[in-house]
């Protein structure tokens, strides 16, 4: 990906994490979502207080990865290993499709 598709992925994943993240601002110090970029991957993370010490600890539960010689997206969800593993419906076409599937979450291995 380049700046400018950076610029527009982030835009894209703000919109639909804002739709995810609480209302309530206290309880957004207690869950929070975010997003990173690795490589030509757009990570989906939740956010929580350490349980053990101050401080804010996040965890990865949703990646796609662009592949730009095919134009799909491919899904993967993190699994209790700590492992990326495919999602059952593993290539998407678009980035607005991957963010549905895991707002649907039909197989409950985003949100649970």
């Amino acid at each position: 990906m380049n700046a400018l598709d950076r610029v527009q992925v982030a835009k894209t994943v703000r919109t639909f994490l804002d739709t995810k993240r609480p209302v309530d601002p206290a309880i957004r110090v207690k869950l929070d979502f975010a997003f990173r970029f690795h490589r030509q991957s757009v990570e989906l993370l939740e956010i929580r207080p350490k349980f053990n010490k101050p401080g804010k600890t996040d965890h990865a539960f949703a990646k796609a990865t662009f592949v730009k010689a095919q134009a799909i997206w491919k899904v993967y969800w993190m699994r209790g290993n700590l492992k990326w593993h495919p999602y059952q419906l593993a290539k998407v076409r678009s980035l607005n499709a991957f963010l549905k599937l895991v707002g649907e979450d039909k197989h409950h291995c985003f949100f649970g």
